[in-house]
């Protein structure tokens, strides 16, 4: 398997607002080729209003003869959005609001189909540097929601099929720090997690 992967980045660290762009391309010994491009940037239409967008689109072409009557052949151009919202409000309190789309992708000889998803939380900071958070993740109850076909007209064969692994969660967590409050640079420790979601 070859990849090639070319990233950019403006002074977006400087700024607190980055840029990412990736081209990939992926080849094995089998006739099985994706050519894909992601886009990931920040935006902040307002000082309370903080937006990360994920864009992604890729072109999948796959080939199949090695075990079938007739040659397999497709190929599809697939895209994604990811968007997640941060909106900052008074009193240390803050809504967050993320949702994806994926369209139609394959998966071997299968073309999938994914349903959206959205995922929705509030969060209450306190000065002591604990938290309280109240989350709802797959509102929708469609994150693990999917159709999926098979389709090879010259055999005159169609299969599809719909699963469905989706599970709402709600959840609330309450943090809370012990020992030393007045260690240096206690209130500037981010973390790994918060530190993917700006980057993402």
């Amino acid at each position: 398997m070859n990849q090639v992967s070319i990233t950019l980045r403006t002074l977006a660290e400087y700024l607190k607002k980055g840029f990412t762009f990736r081209l990939q391309r992926l080849r094995n010994v089998e006739p099985n080729r994706i050519l894909e491009a992601i886009l990931s940037f920040p935006i902040a239409p307002a000082a309370w209003w903080e937006m990360n967008w994920n864009l992604t689109a890729y072109h999948h072409q796959v080939k199949e003869e090695s075990s079938r009557p007739m040659v397999f052949e497709k190929d599809i151009l697939t895209y994604s959005v990811q968007l997640i919202n941060n909106f900052l409000l008074p009193n240390d309190w803050s809504i967050g609001i993320d949702g994806r789309y994926r369209s139609s992708y394959l998966v071997g000889d299968q073309r999938v189909f994914d349903y959206p998803a959205l995922n929705l939380g509030v969060r209450k900071n306190f000065s002591s540097g604990g938290s309280l958070s109240f989350t709802v993740q797959d509102v929708t109850n469609t994150a693990g929601k999917r159709r999926w076909e098979y389709h090879q007209p010259e055999l005159g064969v169609k299969t599809f099929g719909l699963n469905n692994f989706s599970e709402r969660q709600v959840r609330v967590t309450w943090n809370i720090l012990f020992g030393n409050q007045k260690l240096l640079g206690k209130r500037q420790r981010k973390t790994g997690s918060e530190e993917l979601k700006n980057r993402m």
